[in-house]
């Protein structure tokens, strides 16, 4: 597992050299080096599995971390170029994007107006936990994933796709209490039913409108 903190975030104009430079060195170079060691040990064994925790913002460029989203975008790319180099000695290469967390050393201190603005984006309305990116992680480190190397897999409570999500459309209500579509089948008209049971769960009580929908489920 290859991690580094210490990012930068603010107006862009506030930007300076040095801050550039430790972002990158923090962000992008020593994942390079880290690699680079590492996979040279690996390569000797014939295996290995490195993966790198990056962030969305290398996916989102965010203006309020320019220096950090370019070293992250760095990691995600520079992932790709060490698993094809590392692929003919039996290494993978993978990374690990993670979104906003609750956890008070890596949320940059979210002001209140900041939170409630992550909070909508957020699909589940709430942050992440250093338990969401467990299972990934043994995901990325087991067996399971020996089909996949250099690819980026986001743990980020769905954060990174809510631009294509227009309010207009968002839920109305919470749960879900409308009407259930009806049920078509070729050559049948289509039945309603408040209920449609799984397969090996016993059958609705045989009216009218339900009996229609039951019959040819196994």
């Amino acid at each position: 597992m290859n991690t580094t903190s210490g990012g930068w975030h603010g107006r862009i104009f506030e930007c300076t050299e040095a801050d550039w430079n430790k972002a990158i060195d923090r962000g992008l170079k020593a994942y390079f080096l880290t690699c680079q060691h590492i996979g040279k040990e690996m390569a000797r064994r014939g295996e290995g599995r490195i993966i790198n925790i990056t962030s969305i913002v290398g996916r989102l460029g965010p203006g309020g971390a320019v220096p950090w989203a370019a070293a992250r975008g760095g990691v995600d790319s520079m992932t790709a170029g060490f698993a094809q180099a590392f692929g003919e000695y039996g290494v993978h290469c993978k990374a690990l994007a993670r979104g906003a967390t609750d956890q008070r050393d890596l949320n940059h201190g979210y002001l209140k107006p900041g939170l409630a603005e992550r909070l909508r984006k957020l699909p589940f309305g709430r942050l992440g936990t250093v338990q969401d990116l467990v299972g990934p992680a043994i995901f990325l480190a087991s067996a399971e994933s020996d089909w996949v190397t250099g690819s980026v897999l986001y743990a980020d409570g769905g954060y990174t796709v809510v631009a294509a999500f227009d309010d207009e459309y968002r839920a109305a209500e919470v749960p879900y209490r409308g009407p259930q579509a009806p049920i078509a089948r070729p050559g049948r008209p289509a039945a309603r039913c408040a209920t449609v049971p799984r397969r090996g769960r016993s059958p609705p009580p045989r009216t009218s409108s339900c009996a229609a929908v039951w019959r040819g489920r196994s």
